[in-house]
């Protein structure tokens, strides 16, 4: 019986002492997120000046999805929480930031749309360059040409390029300028401090 009295007592006081604290430190509902997080601020049990502040999430699993990374809370909630921001964000000023997120991915949306046109574009470009160019699989063997004893000549239809042009390498008659001798470097020494 002594037993059992003493468990309801300690279990009474717990209760009370429960109680009690609740009355010296109430907590304060402050707001809450598009996502039913509700962010609450109660005083420090401590001599800090800072009030403690804290997130209650909707449901008891939505904590993991948080922490791991899964979800995250808005960027204005997140800075009142770290004292970062001494008043807690206003409805408008979360829905002009959830207003600022969705311009933003559709603007993501549209260039990485428009870099990938372009990459495809540069593609078909680039097979169509590759198909111009004859490549050493289409050329002929050498096994059709009977006689090599022959030095080949260059005329000046030969010269040309595919597209009627002369080669540039032809056109340009300038010397060659002479070559440089190599001189031994030795660094300066300057005075400093004058």
């Amino acid at each position: 019986f002594a037993f059992t009295r003493s468990i309801m007592s300690s279990a009474g006081i717990s209760l009370w002492r429960r109680l009690v604290m609740r009355l010296r430190r109430p907590s304060y509902y402050v707001g809450q997120d598009f996502d039913g997080n509700r962010f609450y601020e109660y005083p420090s049990l401590l001599d800090d000046p800072r009030p403690r502040r804290t997130v209650k999430y909707r449901e008891s699993e939505d904590v993991w999805k948080y922490i791991g990374g899964q979800r995250k809370l808005s960027v204005q909630w997140s800075a009142w929480l770290t004292h970062t921001r001494p008043d807690p964000p206003t409805p408008e000023e979360l829905q002009a930031d959830l207003i600022r997120r969705e311009r933003l991915r559709r603007n993501v949306a549209m260039i990485e749309a428009r870099d990938k046109a372009e990459d495809q574009l540069r593609l078909a470009e680039i097979a169509s360059l590759q198909q111009q160019i004859p490549s050493p699989r289409n050329a002929p063997p050498l096994a059709e040409h009977p006689d090599h004893s022959e030095p080949l000549v260059l005329t000046s239809e030969t010269a040309s390029a595919p597209s009627g042009r002369k080669s540039r390498d032809m056109e340009d008659t300038r010397p060659s300028p002479p070559p440089e001798e190599t001189q031994a470097w030795s660094p300066q020494t300057v005075a400093r401090g004058g």
